[in-house]
């Protein structure tokens, strides 16, 4: 059985769980929960263009100017972006936030293998409420943009069998539980050595 804590060459043979959802969804928090108690590797794709659009690199300033206009930053910048910091990590990832578009599936596919789709499925109602918390300028339209986007991603992975929803509405703990029993199964279901929890 291959060491899952070993870093892959290239794409191969590392694995990838990928958790979508709405802004609003809970995907952040809880994705660093998990992987804190699972051991996996947590890259949040959000968070790791505002580290980017910080850093004074090449991109920064077309992150900046994306993320001012609300709008999607480019894809190829993206992948740059997640590309090195996949290399930098370690064992299986939680990959929060990714693909966003359609053409971003393949690729993912390029730098890791795909096993499921965690989809943090969540009432609007809930959703403008917990953004409403955040002073977020325009909840309706960031939520309209998921859906305009990310949608399609979702379907085309239920049809390879990918798709694993968690009601998001629940409390946070409901929420937990439900991704560590779905990613403990798929671990097991997928033959994968467990990733080892990060020493308290």
């Amino acid at each position: 059985m291959a060491d899952a804590s070993a870093r892959p060459e290239g794409g191969k043979g590392r694995v990838v769980m990928c958790v979508l959802g709405a802004p609003g969804a809970g995907k952040t928090s809880q994705c660093k929960t998990a992987a804190e108690q699972l051991g996996y590797a947590h890259l949040c794709v959000g968070q790791l263009l505002k580290l980017e659009r910080e850093s004074g690199s090449s991109d920064s300033s077309e992150i900046a100017a994306c993320m001012k206009a609300g709008t999607l930053v480019p894809t190829p910048t993206v992948l740059r972006v997640l590309q090195r910091h996949l290399e930098q990590s370690t064992g299986p990832v939680l990959l929060d936030g990714f693909p966003r578009v359609v053409d971003q599936m393949d690729k993912l596919s390029q730098m890791g293998d795909v096993q499921s789709v965690l989809f943090l499925d969540c009432k609007e109602t809930v959703l403008r409420e917990r953004m409403d918390k955040t002073d977020c300028d325009d909840e309706v339209a960031l939520i309209a943009q998921f859906t305009d986007y990310c949608l399609p991603v979702l379907d085309l992975y239920d049809k390879q069998g990918l798709v694993q929803v968690i009601d998001a509405s629940a409390s946070p703990e409901d929420v937990q539980s439900s991704i560590q029993s779905k990613l403990k199964a798929l671990t097991s279901d997928s033959g994968v050595a467990s990733p080892a929890p990060e020493p308290a």
